[in-house]
């Protein structure tokens, strides 16, 4: 797993509460990759996106979106995570296939 550490390149939320329940979310990423076996090597960009859910006192956090960009296919991995970072699922776009 520490190979993984620091392939989350960009964090797109910055929003200090938020932000900081992003940052807890990474390891469930970095333990969903290594469990794919994806290596850092292979992975070119990693974002971590909020998934709001609209009007409800303007916007409510129900999880969070981690896509992956890997050197090895075309597309990418998507990891769905809970506010608790459990990972809900994962899926592969375009040519990148998750077994």
């Amino acid at each position: 797993m520490r190979a993984l550490i620091g392939t989350l390149l960009a964090v797109p939320v910055l929003i200090s509460p938020t932000a900081a329940l992003a940052k807890s979310c990474k390891a469930a990423v970095f333990e969903e990759l290594e469990r794919l076996g994806i290596t850092r090597d292979d992975i070119t960009e990693a974002r971590l996106y909020p998934v709001v859910q609209p009007n409800v006192g303007g916007g409510r956090l129900i999880g969070w979106e981690a896509w992956i960009e890997r050197k090895s296919c075309d597309g990418q991995i998507v990891i769905n995570l809970r506010t608790s970072c459990n990972v809900r699922d994962t899926y592969g776009r375009g040519d990148c296939k998750v077994d």
